[in-house]
C-alpha cells in the first residue's frame, strides 16, 4: 500500500506540472491567435485547453484518491471516474464550439453590426461620399472582406473616383488590421435640382 501511495503522489506531481504547462501554452497561443486572427492557432489553443481540462481531471482524481486512501474514505476513490466524466462533457462542448466556428468560416459569416457601423463612420468621413448604398462585411478565412457601394458626385472624373476608393480602403484597413480586402463600387450622385432638370430629358 505504501508503494501505491508513493506512485500516486508522483502521478499527482506530474499532473500538476502538466496542468501548469498546458495552461501557459494555452494563454500564450490564444494571445498570438487573437492578435494575428489565425484560425489555425485558435484551434491549437483550444487543443491545449482540452489538455488543461484533462490535467484538471487527473489532479482532481488522483488528489481525491490520495485523500481517501489516507483518511480511509472509500467513496473518494470514485473521484477519478467522476472527474473524467465531467471533463469529457467539457471537451465535447469545446469540440462543438470549434466545429461551429469552422462552419461559420466556411460559410463566410457576416461580421457584427458594430463593426459595420465603424466602417460606415470611416467611409462617411471622406467628404466626397454623399451616400452609402450598401455596406457588407464577411469573414473570409483569416481576414475580413468588406464590400461597399457608395454614391459620389457624378461630375467627378474616373481618376477622382479611383482616388476616393483608395482613400476609403486605406481608412478602413488602417483602423482595422483584420480587414484584408475592401471592394468599392461607385455610383454617380446628383443633387435634387439636377435630378429635376434631367428628369424630362429621360
Amino acid at each position: 500500500m505504501e508503494g501505491t501511495g508513493e506512485a500516486s503522489f508522483v502521478a499527482l506531481i506530474a499532473a500538476l506540472i502538466s496542468l501548469v504547462w498546458k495552461q501557459i501554452l494555452y494563454m500564450y497561443t490564444i494571445r498570438i491567435a487573437k492578435r494575428t486572427n489565425s484560425k489555425g492557432l485558435i484551434a491549437t489553443a483550444y487543443d491545449h485547453l482540452a489538455d488543461v481540462y484533462a490535467s484538471i481531471a487527473a489532479v482532481a482524481g488522483i488528489g481525491l484518491g490520495l485523500i481517501g486512501e489516507h483518511y480511509n474514505i472509500p467513496y473518494l476513490s470514485y473521484g477519478d471516474p467522476v472527474a473524467g466524466i465531467i471533463v469529457s462533457a467539457l471537451v465535447l462542448r469545446l469540440a462543438y464550439h470549434m466545429g461551429q466556428e469552422a462552419f461559420d468560416v466556411l460559410m463566410e459569416r457576416a461580421v457584427s453590426q458594430e463593426k459595420i457601423n465603424e466602417y460606415a463612420v470611416l467611409i462617411l468621413s471622406v467628404p466626397e461620399v454623399k451616400r452609402i448604398d450598401r455596406l457588407r462585411g464577411r469573414e473570409h478565412g483569416h481576414y475580413i472582406l468588406v464590400d461597399i457601394r457608395i454614391s459620389i458626385p457624378g461630375e467627378l472624373t474616373i481618376q477622382q473616383g479611383h482616388d476616393i476608393s483608395r482613400q476609403i480602403k486605406k481608412a478602413i484597413m488602417d483602423k482595422h488590421a483584420d480587414v484584408g480586402e475592401v471592394m468599392t463600387h461607385i455610383n454617380p450622385w446628383y443633387d435634387e435640382e439636377e435630378k429635376e432638370q434631367e428628369g424630362p430629358k429621360g
